[in-house]
C-alpha cells in the first residue's frame, strides 16, 4: 500500500488539493484496534492476598448470568427428551444445587 506522502504527491501532480487528498488518505489507512478494557478475571485468592474484593454488583451479575445460562442449557438438553415433568425438575434442582 503506498504511503500517504506518495499519494499526496500523485494528487498534487494531478492538480487536486493536497490537504483534502491527504485527509482522505489518512482516513483510508487502517487504524489499530482499540485495546479492550481490563477484565475482572482475578482469582478471589489473589484478591484476598492484597486485602481486596470484587464489587458486589459484579458478583450478583455474574451469578445471574450463570443461572440463566444453566437454565438455557438445561432447556436445550431436555426439550425433546420424553421424560416426565417431575423427573426433569428433579434434574434441574440437582443442577442448581451444584451451582
Amino acid at each position: 500500500m503506498p504511503g500517504v506522502d506518495q499519494l499526496a504527491d500523485t494528487a498534487e501532480r494531478a492538480g487536486w488539493t493536497t490537504d483534502f487528498f491527504r485527509q482522505e488518505a489518512m482516513n483510508r489507512i487502517p487504524k489499530a484496534a482499540p485495546t479492550p478494557a481490563p477484565r475482572l478475571d482475578v482469582s478471589p485468592a489473589a484478591l484476598e492476598q492484597t486485602q481486596q474484593s470484587l464489587p458486589l454488583i459484579y458478583k450478583i451479575l455474574q451469578r445471574f448470568t450463570q443461572d440463566a445460562f444453566k437454565l438455557i442449557r438445561w432447556l436445550r438438553a431436555h426439550w425433546h427428551q420424553p421424560t416426565s415433568l417431575p423427573q426433569a425438575l428433579l434434574h434441574l434442582r440437582a443442577l442448581y444445587a451444584t451451582l
